[in-house]
């Protein structure tokens, strides 16, 4: 099932927050030099796209069998990590992390 419906904001400070269920539920100081061409519309919609696309890769059945394999063994060094939704990297640099964590 789809999570709970959360939204990104961002303020005229280039803090962007998440809302979900009409509280907040976590914050970020963004920085506006490193905008590029996107307004803080197009970054709240862009790090909306990358949580739902983690998302799609935790609902798999692969991503629960790690997850299982994780809670009996514990993790090691090199292991994946999820990659961080809300960070003002471009598309590629996301996607690359985003494959990266998929395919291991």
């Amino acid at each position: 099932p789809p999570p709970p419906r959360s939204r990104w904001h961002i303020d005229e400070s280039w803090v962007a927050y998440k809302t979900c269920q009409g509280r907040v539920v976590e914050t970020v100081q963004l920085h506006p030099e490193e905008q590029g061409q996107l307004t803080r519309e197009g970054w709240a919609q862009r790090f909306e796209r990358r949580e739902w696309q983690v998302h799609l890769g935790k609902i798999t059945s692969e991503y629960e069998r790690w997850a299982s394999h994780w809670l009996r063994h514990g993790r090691s060094e090199g292991d994946p990590v999820t990659p961080r939704a809300v960070t003002q990297s471009s598309k590629a640099a996301f996607e690359a992390q985003y494959l990266n964590w998929r395919v291991k």
